[in-house]
């Protein structure tokens, strides 16, 4: 089973879960009583939507794990639908389009105010598995263009990909690559850098014409802020490692 297979095999699990009584709830008391020291405030009593997204995270993978993939810092696990979209957006994994996996975040009032998770995406739908949905974990589906959806924030499943199959240790030489290159290796990381998110300076993914160009060199630099290197646009020794994965 993979790692999106286990986390949406445990949201449907919980599907018919109701509070007892109003927000109290069996998501909060794990959170209050087993991580006591990451929150300020108990979460018991509180609206509970994105408490239920973050503690499927938390049993599937273990709380500091889960808080890596979806970019959360220390007291935040649980913090609420506002802050769980703004730690995406920082880190640039906030999308349009969802995929299996994401965590959906909704207006409400005109805020993002509600949330859930994705269990399916077809051309025009999306199944969500959602807690506190009228009181209860429910799953619903919407049309992909209804104007309540303000977006999708992608966890980083990288993390825990350990439950794919093992390959082979290989080691090849990749050359320095810096704008006004054209080469394969540009293509390469172009096509990485798409497959994690990240955008050119025009807003929007890169053409794998093999070209290091403006928008290869900012989304490099993006890429590059985003794990705490110095973001200087070139891919080197450094940068390389972490674009590959090859650090888990």
């Amino acid at each position: 089973m993979s790692a999106v297979d286990k986390l949406i095999s445990l949201a449907r699990s919980q599907i018919g879960y109701k509070e007892t009584p109003v927000n109290i709830t069996k998501y909060a008391a794990d959170f209050d009583t087993i991580y006591p020291t990451f929150y300020n405030t108990r979460k018991q009593g509180a609206e509970w939507c994105d408490i239920f997204v973050d503690w499927n995270f938390v049993k599937c993978f273990g709380e500091k794990t889960a808080r890596e993939m979806l970019y959360q810092p220390l007291k935040s696990v649980g913090a609420g639908c506002y802050y769980s979209a703004g730690y995406y957006k920082m880190n640039n994994r906030f999308f349009r389009t969802p995929e299996v996996g994401d965590q959906i975040l909704f207006y409400v009032g005109g805020k993002i105010n509600h949330t859930g998770i994705v269990v399916n995406v077809t051309n025009d739908k999306v199944t969500t598995v959602e807690g506190n949905a009228g009181n209860a974990v429910r799953e619903n589906v919407y049309n992909l263009f209804d104007t309540k959806i303000a977006g999708y924030g992608r966890p980083n499943w990288l993390l825990v990909n350990d439950d794919k199959p093992k390959g082979e240790t290989v080691m090849i030489e990749m050359p320095v690559l810096q704008k006004g290159m054209t080469c394969p290796e540009v293509g390469t990381v172009q096509t990485l850098l798409n497959a994690l998110g990240f955008k050119g300076k025009n807003g929007r993914k890169l053409t794998v014409d093999h070209q290091f160009g403006n928008n290869v060199e900012f989304a490099v630099k993006t890429f590059q802020t985003s794990k705490g290197l110095n973001p200087d646009g070139i891919v080197g020794a450094k940068t390389y490692p972490l674009l590959l994965k090859a650090d888990y």
